[in-house]
């Protein structure tokens, strides 16, 4: 008899995990439910929410694990490293990666599940999912034209990002804990319409700091050899953003401009004023908010990916769920069916998974807010993100390493922080800081 799992949310985090219980055990009954359209036929971006996101080190493993690395070289862009167009450096990525929005990684991993051609797994989409009793795994969808279907499960994932409706019902236990975080960060999508021939697809582009600009390509119509690109311009609190969106459209241009340091950028040359203007019109995007949860698991329901541990963007959220999504589904692999009650085997996976999981999901965490990309208005953290570069101990460019886990780079980030603090100390700081503030009154 098969293990029926069913999992909420055809995002990365689900369809890896979907593609793990296949590849990994013929032992798995698998059903995914997405409330959106089909990843295959929906549009791969959303001018409104669309940013690159570099498929690297944590999300290379699970990539490497799925036997999937020749599908992702033929249908994403490779990531190659980043460009700081304001420093006037390349920081060479020589890992395995690959770029995308978050659409076409969904494409993609939709097509690794058909490439393993298992029957044991269908996902279904136009359907949303209520958890009717967690002890039971009983779970009750709604398709597109309204047909009910009560399902029993032995394990229930909710893979259903940030907003997951998993979470917000075991929010209502006892001995549910959750901290939440917000940085008060917001971004607003820039679409690069010009010149953009120009750029290298493979790269993420720094423009400037204050605002924050990091551009980047997706696939466009015509696949990666069409890349679209997009510059997510990030601020510290709404009044900001408000004053970038009402701002005329010269005073817009000075101040994007001007965010370059120690080099004015040129972003407006691969900007026209029509997509300046359509930039001024859009809503702002929470960028900065967070939880810590626990427990994980209650019953015969899990949390993975952003569902259990979302935290303020590093360039981590989609390869933290995609490696997470991994490590849920070797210990299910490990632990079911079992030997013994069902109940007991399911509880046990759930505790190994968070044993080796949570302690990386909180690391990571940890990363993201200590690194608030926001307060780089603040020439005193411009410097120490600078300088932490120098050293190799920038726990967001160490995340991206595959041979380190985010706990050592975590670890890594901690020690060079003391390391600034004894061998350059305040006053170098606050030099180095002086240079940043007269470059950017100047």
């Amino acid at each position: 008899m098969s293990v029926r799992v069913g999992i909420i949310g055809a995002g990365p985090a689900g369809l890896v995990l979907a593609a793990t219980l296949a590849k990994r055990s013929k032992a798995f009954s698998v059903k995914v439910f997405e409330q959106g359209a089909d990843h295959r036929a929906a549009a791969s971006y959303d001018p409104n929410r669309s940013y690159t996101i570099d498929i690297t080190g944590h999300g290379a493993l699970a990539v490497k694990a799925l036997g999937a690395v020749e599908i992702f070289d033929e249908t994403l862009i490779k990531f190659t490293g980043l460009r700081i167009l304001c420093t006037g450096e390349d920081n060479w990525f020589d890992g395995k990666g690959w770029t995308g929005s978050r659409g076409d990684i969904c494409k993609t991993l939709l097509r690794v599940i058909e490439d393993l051609a298992s029957p044991t797994v269908e996902v279904l989409f136009d359907t949303t999912a209520e958890i009717l009793d967690m002890m039971k795994g009983k779970v009750q969808t709604t398709s597109k034209t309204g047909e009910r279907v009560v399902h029993d499960f032995d394990v229930v994932v909710g893979a259903d990002g940030a907003g997951s409706k998993l979470r917000g019902a075991m929010s209502q236990l006892p001995n549910f804990a959750m901290e939440s975080i917000n940085m008060e960060n917001y971004s607003i999508m820039l679409h690069m319409d010009q010149n953009t021939s120009e750029l290298d697809p493979g790269l993420l582009h720094i423009f400037g700091v204050d605002p924050l600009m990091v551009a980047g390509a997706i696939n466009g119509k015509g696949g990666k050899s069409d890349p679209l690109w997009f510059c997510q311009v990030g601020f510290k609190g709404l009044e900001k953003g408000k004053r970038l969106q009402e701002s005329s459209l010269e005073d817009l241009k000075t101040k994007l401009t001007k965010s370059g340091w120690p080099k004015r950028t040129n972003l407006l040359h691969y900007v026209s004023d029509k997509s300046l203007q359509e930039f001024q019109s859009r809503m702002p995007q929470a960028t900065g908010k967070g939880k810590v949860v626990s427990p994980w698991s209650h019953g015969r329901c899990v949390l993975v990916g952003d569902a259990g541990a979302p935290f303020p963007p590093i360039g981590q959220g989609v390869n933290c769920g995609m490696e997470g999504a991994l490590v849920l589904g070797e210990a299910l692999v490990e632990g079911l069916p079992g030997s013994g009650p069902l109940e007991v085997a399911v509880t046990k996976a759930f505790q190994a998974f968070t044993a080796k999981w949570k302690p990386q999901a909180d690391a990571v965490t940890e990363i993201s807010t200590s690194t608030d990309v926001g307060k780089f208005n603040n020439p005193l953290e411009v410097a120490k993100t600078i300088l932490l570069t120098k050293i190799n101990s920038s726990g967001v460019k160490l995340a991206k390493e595959e041979g380190l886990t985010y706990q050592e780079a975590l670890a890594a980030q901690k020690s060079g922080v003391r390391m600034l603090r004894l061998f350059f100390g305040v006053p170098a700081l606050l030099l180095m800081a002086g240079a940043v503030m007269k470059f950017l009154k100047s």
